[in-house]
């Protein structure tokens, strides 16, 4: 079932016109709930994400003030096939090749958009208190040749450099900076997340779960 049927009250997602290899990030349609919110709006689809999680949690705050929300934002990409705005692609383009360039114009504006979400949170007064979980699902394929951060091998690969992945978590009121050592992964932050938040876990679902908690 999608978000909406699982606990979620607002699940938002885009249609992005045909062809995927042409307009796979570009124009798209709003569906939230299954529903389509009208025509497609232009622009880039990250961005457009990006505005509507911006404006989902500013509506939030201002009718709930103080009220605990959660909001789970998919960027979309970095991902295959890679497309980005000229703004940011034209930094890149005489250093690498074109798919490269338009990989790395990729990243940059993904930058950006967290850097937008961060300055919201600021703005609004709650990015001390707000918990702000960043990571990715897996290694790379395109730009490893560039970038690997010394690390074996890719996406689909068993090596580190297609198994590892980041995870920043930032909670300024709560967490002292540190770096986790032991081998996790993202079996651990539904455990972690319920432990913050108060929740026991039933034991017949404690009992399935391979993760443990973080949080100490």
């Amino acid at each position: 079932p999608p978000p909406d049927k699982r606990g979620y009250d607002l699940y938002l997602q885009t249609h992005s016109p045909p062809p995927r290899n042409k307009n796979m990030y570009w124009d798209p349609k709003i569906v939230i709930n299954s529903k389509a919110q009208g025509g497609p709006i232009k622009g880039f689809t990250p961005d457009i994400l990006t505005d509507q999680a911006i404006d989902y949690i500013e509506d939030h705050v201002k009718k709930d003030s103080g009220k605990p929300f959660c909001c789970f934002f998919w960027t979309v990409t970095p991902h295959a096939p890679v497309m980005a705005p000229d703004k940011y692609k034209k930094r890149f383009r005489g250093k690498m090749t074109e798919s490269e360039a338009a990989y790395c114009a990729m990243i940059e504006n993904l930058d950006d958009n967290v850097g937008r979400m961060m300055a919201k949170l600021h703005a609004l007064g709650i990015d001390e208190q707000t918990l702000v979980i960043l990571m990715n699902d897996n290694g790379g394929t395109m730009g490893v040749e560039l970038y690997n951060a010394g690390m074996r091998g890719a996406k689909t690969s068993v090596w580190p450099g297609g198994t590892r992945a980041f995870s920043y978590w930032r909670w300024p009121a709560t967490l002292e900076p540190r770096t986790e050592h032991a081998l996790t992964g993202y079996i651990d932050v539904f455990p972690t997340l319920a432990e913050i938040a108060g929740v026991t876990i039933p034991a017949e679902v404690a009992s399935e779960l391979d993760g443990y908690s973080l949080f100490d």
